[in-house]
């Protein structure tokens, strides 16, 4: 016999981002060795200007 079933779905774990990315994780070594500022440059043509400015607004409302 398994025993008693018992449901797990409501329980809460509470954690943090610094508890689950190692210190030493070699991308945190890349993001500070690269810079990738020229990213937002490159793609911009491709933005939805409309819904890019629906966005701004939206959040600089709610703030």
């Amino acid at each position: 016999m398994i025993g008693k079933i018992i449901n797990h779905r409501n329980d809460q774990v509470t954690t943090s981002i610094e508890a689950l990315d190692p210190k030493d994780h070699f991308l945190k070594t890349i993001e500070k060795t690269i810079d990738f500022s020229f990213i937002d440059e490159k793609i911009s043509p491709y933005y939805c200007l409309i819904m890019t400015g629906l966005l701004f607004r939206q959040l600089s409302y709610s703030k």
